[in-house]
């Protein structure tokens, strides 16, 4: 393998083939070993793990008070299998680089209009008008915490865990954000509050089969109506509502939706199910969301680059309580990016509240 001196341009030779992610994991093995301190841990890279790229990447890179600043080429490894973990980064949304935090896009508000004429008659106006989408980037900090017998021993499933930890942790937090957050606080404001205000509305009371096919169709003529382009048209969804649906049957008994959902797509278009859509919305804590958009007018920011630091000390929330890493024999890790969301025409979301839909979801 060949490499570049500069942190930010170390490339893998094209005979390289490991699995992808593995660059991320081995750099958070080597800092967790050392204790957060770098340079010790490229010569761990180099001596332990014999993993040169990693020794050379940690020895060029840069630190800072918050930990390693991650190289260009290991962080777009990380993106990578973040978007194949995150729905929507799944959804393949446009993306642009916050090269200063910072970015301002011309937004699409309403549509070119044409009509035909008599001979001698002037030209309307057919031009579009447009609002302006700021992208500023936010702070998402992952912790992970890793048992520190699982540094001590070399072994790839050490690696594949390390990774599968950090990016799941990532993912979640970041689907979160981007599904339904209100954007009041430090996260990025998610697709629900980003819809217009007309597409956003309440499944019909008391579902029945004609019922959820009637909201389906009416979440779709609220894109059409908006003037949406559907270039990359997709759903989302809760576990409990794709359930519902596939299991949705006609008065004979024949599944409607099933066999094209079993591909993946729902109405002609793609869809994923997460647990990131809450099943317990609403008074009666019942309630989930049903989100349709074109994803071509959806638009994730990323700051370049991470930054990667290691604690034996540190303490975090385990679900239930506070504990400290120490005590455990762990090694918390944590990861810091930043990004935001925006949507250049609100007219491209719909999104259905107060979906009760479980299977079976009667005939009538």
């Amino acid at each position: 393998m060949k490499y570049r001196s500069s942190a930010i341009d170390l490339v893998r030779d094209a005979d390289d083939k490991r699995e992808r992610g593995w660059s991320l994991a081995r750099c958070v093995r080597a800092l967790a070993a050392c204790k957060g301190n770098i340079q010790a841990a490229a010569e761990y890279a180099r001596t332990k793990i014999g993993d040169e790229y990693i020794a050379k990447a940690l020895s060029a890179g840069t630190g800072s008070e918050g930990g390693f600043v991650i190289p260009e080429p290991i962080a777009g490894e990380a993106i990578e299998l973040v978007r194949a973990r995150a729905v929507i980064r799944g959804m393949n949304p446009a993306l642009a680089s916050l090269i200063n935090g910072n970015i301002t896009l011309p937004g699409f508000a309403t549509g070119s209009s044409a009509a035909y004429l008599s001979e001698n008659s002037n030209v309307g106006i057919t031009q579009p008008s447009f609002r302006q989408v700021k992208l500023s980037g936010k702070k998402l900090a992952a912790l992970v915490p890793i048992s520190n017998d699982l540094i001590r021993f070399n072994s790839p499933s050490t690696d594949t865990m390390v990774r599968d930890d950090l990016v799941g942790a990532v993912a979640m937090a970041e689907d979160a954000a981007f599904l339904r957050d209100d954007g009041t606080g430090d996260a990025p404001k998610g697709l629900r509050y980003q819809a217009a205000a007309g597409n956003v509305f309440a499944q019909t009371a008391a579902p029945t089969r004609a019922k959820v096919l009637a909201d389906l169709s009416a979440m779709r003529l609220k894109l059409t109506t908006a003037k949406c382009r559907f270039v990359n048209p997709g759903w989302i969804m809760s576990y409990r509502t794709e359930e519902a649906l596939v299991e949705l049957t006609d008065a004979n008994g024949n599944f409607i939706l099933k066999s094209e959902m079993l591909l993946g797509r729902l109405k002609g278009f793609p869809y994923k199910a997460t647990s990131q859509v809450p099943d317990n919305l609403g008074v009666g804590t019942d309630e989930s969301e049903l989100y349709l958009a074109d994803f071509a007018d959806v638009v994730i920011g990323d700051v370049p680059g991470m930054i990667l630091d290691a604690s034996r000390q540190a303490a975090y929330f385990d679900g239930a309580d506070v504990v400290a890493a120490y005590s455990l024999d762990q090694t918390v890790v944590r990861l810091i990016m930043q990004n935001d969301l925006a949507v250049r025409h609100d007219g491209s979301i719909a999104v259905l509240t107060g979906v009760t839909w479980e299977n079976p979801i009667p005939q009538a």
